[in-house]
């Protein structure tokens, strides 16, 4: 009997390790399944975090965007009031001539057609800064191409041939016609360049008849850029003008906007280039510009 009962004892021990061994491993079998699913919900959550944070990137991308696009809009509706005020005050200018002229005893015919001519291009100068917006509202863009400098100096200063001659204000030409081109849009550096010559002619309106000139001159510079000089015979600038002059809203006109130098030095630079003013040695003021020069396909 003694022998029988260790043989049960024997068996009910290897029972107990077999049930404890197995148990052990069900347990180590459901901590890897514990470690496995809470592999798999980090997983999930490192997922859903991700997707959260892109998601909010790209909330703050579209924001930027709108940001950008608002202030580029609100840039471009400053600039058309500017600039539509230039060519209409142009067109009423041309049309008192045009009345004075005819009231005449013998009208000069040559001088009307002339006139009629320029109200003609300030006409076509409105239409293509409206295009211009029109296009930039659809597209959200602005086109750019290689642009003859010497060629867009010219036609600005035929623009304002009129309202030159009616301020009895000449124009000294020093630029080689066979400047570099440069890349950008035609009506913006249009508007740069008549802003410039129209600000140099504001500065003169109390100089003397003799003294009533404007040089325009042009070349390159070290860096690979066309350099463009607007040099008047007016008063200058003063410190205070000086450190202001690219201020939205700051202006020394009595009837200015504050928007043309402001609206010309954004235009520039959203070129690459720069745009800079300073006093001249003798009278009035000098406001240079650059723009790099066009090395692509023509």
């Amino acid at each position: 009997m003694p022998a029988r009962d260790s043989g049960e004892t024997m068996k009910k021990i290897i029972c107990t390790t077999r049930d404890i061994t197995e148990r052990k491993q069900l347990e180590e079998e459901l901590k890897k399944s514990e470690i496995r699913s809470a592999e798999i919900v980090d997983i999930f959550e490192d997922i859903t975090e991700q997707k959260q944070t892109d998601t909010e990137r790209l909330k703050q991308h579209e924001a930027l965007l709108h940001m950008g696009r608002s202030a580029a809009m609100n840039e471009l509706a400053t600039s058309l009031a500017h600039e539509i005020n230039q060519p209409l005050a142009a067109i009423l200018s041309n049309a008192q001539s045009i009345l004075r002229f005819l009231d005449a005893e013998k009208p000069d015919m040559d001088e009307v057609r002339d006139a009629l001519k320029d109200i003609m291009d300030d006409n076509r100068r409105i239409s293509a800064v409206i295009k211009e917006l029109r296009n930039y509202l659809k597209k959200g863009e602005i086109k750019r191409e290689p642009l003859d400098m010497a060629g867009l100096l010219e036609e600005v200063l035929v623009l304002s041939h009129s309202d030159l001659a009616i301020r009895s204000i000449t124009i000294q030409k020093a630029f080689d016609p066979n400047l570099p081109k440069v890349l950008g849009n035609r009506v913006q550096i249009q508007q740069v360049i008549l802003n410039l010559v129209m600000n140099g002619c504001d500065a003169m309106e109390k100089a003397a008849s003799t003294d009533r000139m404007i040089t325009v001159s042009a070349g390159t510079d070290n860096s690979g850029n066309v350099l463009v000089d607007i040099s008047d015979c007016g008063h200058g600038f003063s410190k205070t003008e000086s450190s202001k002059a690219f201020e939205t809203f700051f202006t020394t006109k009595p009837n200015g906007l504050g928007l043309g130098l402001a609206t010309c030095k954004s235009i520039v630079e959203s070129h690459g280039g720069r745009l800079s003013v300073r006093n001249n040695p003798d009278k009035g003021a000098t406001v240079s510009f650059t723009l790099p020069i066009h090395t692509g396909n023509p």
